[in-house]
């Protein structure tokens, strides 16, 4: 497995004076006084692998650690301990607009600030129309900087930024920038950077984009990885800050895994238990957010034997934001033949569901039971979420293929 990233027990540690010396009476008065420092850990500790292609989110609280380790990773800070290893040519979006000159034009910004980012002159040349009609500020080029508002500002800086040929990038609350007409145009470049399959790394307060660019989160809280995993359950377990209920943990080399809350709406024999779930797309990759282009939702779950069992009936219930089951289906029901069944085996029962439902939030249900439908093995209610997100309306819960005809 080819890793563009990896990062092992890495450190981060600041000094932090007791005392200010702001003015030059200070520094001389106290310049025979031992200076006090006090150590914060802005990281502790922190390991993951990032493969090649991956699309990564980093969440957490103001003050977690997430643009110290952009910094880290982009070389402008150095690590305290630890070891980052990096695998192809990076490009930081840290701060958009670093190098740009208030005094020179746009113009003139657009060919200074492209040149710092490892463009050529002649790069720069072919580009610059497309980094002008980008912008939108076609009209504003020969205006200086100093001039321009901070949306103009911040659209141009985008607009070159976006040129650079990496392939890794690293990019802090970038898609913040402009007016919603011009975030859209930044999502248009996100959708294309992705199908591309850079890897690139995104830090964001904004859930929603989280949820519809990146495959998996990191999840910091006090310079510490409190949890690695999918994009559902990560963000999950932020909004409620509970880890107990997703199951506080590191997955080790950043393998694709589920977290699932354990609840008391579990109950069953367990002589044959549900014991994981995978949600994949079209290309077979795990999922948590399902978009116009899937036109199928598949379903993957793992049971694991403890007893001999003779022809089981598995099955799901979807349910909805609003608790409204909107699917349900048994092996049973559709008339799909099980097998007699040893301790110890492990069988996975894949459900391919059209993606026909609206935008939205969904919860799983998994069963097994006797095939009589007298003794449930295992029920384990709503333990896994995932949402939908299509761009077009839909009027109603599910968007059933129609005809209309009027005569």
């Amino acid at each position: 497995m080819t890793y563009a990233i990896t990062v092992h027990n890495l450190t981060k540690t600041f000094k932090i004076p007791h005392e200010k010396r702001d003015t030059l009476k200070e520094y001389f008065t106290g310049l025979f006084k031992k200076r006090t420092y006090e150590k914060f850990d802005a990281l502790h500790n922190l390991s993951f692998s990032i493969k090649k292609g991956d699309f990564i989110g980093i969440i957490g609280a103001n003050g977690s650690g997430k643009s110290t380790l952009l910094k880290i990773l982009a070389n402008i800070y150095t690590p305290s301990k630890g070891q980052i290893q990096v695998n192809g040519k990076l490009s930081p979006f840290l701060e958009l607009g670093v190098g740009f000159n208030f005094e020179l034009s746009g113009k003139e910004n657009v060919y200074l600030n492209a040149a710092l980012l490892g463009l050529s002159k002649n790069e720069i040349d072919e580009r610059y129309q497309e980094i002008v009609e980008f912008s939108e500020l076609e009209k504003f080029m020969d205006m200086k900087l100093k001039n321009y508002s901070s949306g103009m500002f911040v659209r141009l800086a985008f607009s070159v930024a976006i040129q650079v040929d990496a392939d890794i990038l690293l990019m802090d609350e970038v898609l913040a920038v402009g007016d919603s007409n011009f975030q859209e145009k930044c999502f248009r470049v996100f959708r294309k950077l992705k199908k591309q399959e850079k890897t690139i790394i995104l830090v964001s307060h904004a859930m929603p984009n989280i949820e519809e660019f990146c495959d998996k989160v990191i999840y910091l809280k006090e310079g510490c990885a409190k949890m690695i995993g999918l994009t559902g359950r990560v963000i999950q377990a932020y909004k409620t800050d509970n880890l107990e209920k997703a199951e506080d943990g590191l997955e080790k080399e950043n393998e694709d895994f589920i977290k699932h809350e354990e609840t008391d709406k579990r109950w069953g024999s367990q002589e044959m238990v549900i014991d994981d779930c995978e949600l994949v797309n079209s290309d077979n990759k795990p999922i948590y957010v399902f978009t116009d282009k899937d036109d199928q939702i598949r379903i993957r779950i793992k049971h694991v034997c403890h007893k001999d069992i003779d022809n089981p009936s598995f099955g799901i219930k979807l349910y909805n934001e609003t608790d409204l089951q909107q699917f349900a289906t048994t092996t049973f029901a559709k008339e799909v033949k099980t097998a007699n069944y040893s301790s110890g085996d492990q069988v996975i029962v894949e459900y391919v569901i059209p993606n026909v439902f609206s935008s939205g939030e969904y919860h799983l249900t998994g069963t097994v039971g006797s095939r009589d439908g007298k003794l449930f093995y295992d029920w384990r209610e709503k333990f896994i979420t995932f949402s939908i997100k299509k761009e077009k309306e839909i009027y109603g819960s599910l968007d059933l293929p129609h005809t209309i005809s009027i005569s």
